[in-house]
């Protein structure tokens, strides 16, 4: 889940229900496999809430805290050759907010 209030994005860790600060956590997917079904689901994690025996690509909250942040990261997912197998587009279409607005993912 992510709050916005136009300006910053708050990411919420979907392990424990709390808020992620800066340098604590990433959104992240278990990393993919050929024979890996689709979609592969992005969460916004607390580094000690992750599950550490799992490989995983995770993008830094502090870097998704804007729209910006947000689109730059979609066109970095989007170029990769698994990028339309994820969720990317549910988790974070939510997260950009619309002028004047605030949202939740």
């Amino acid at each position: 889940m992510a709050a916005t209030n136009d300006t910053h994005i708050e990411w919420e860790c979907v392990a424990c229900g709390s808020l992620i600060a800066e340098n604590d956590g990433t959104v992240s997917v278990p990393l993919p496999y050929p024979t890996q079904p689709a979609p592969l689901l992005w969460s916004p994690l607390h580094d000690v809430c992750e599950d550490q025996s799992e490989s995983r690509y995770g993008i830094p909250v502090e870097q998704l805290r804007t729209a910006a942040g947000i689109v730059r990261w979609t066109a970095h997912i989007y170029a990769k050759n698994w990028g339309h197998r994820t969720d990317w587009h549910r988790r974070v279409c939510g997260a950009v907010p619309m002028v004047g607005s605030g949202a939740y993912v």
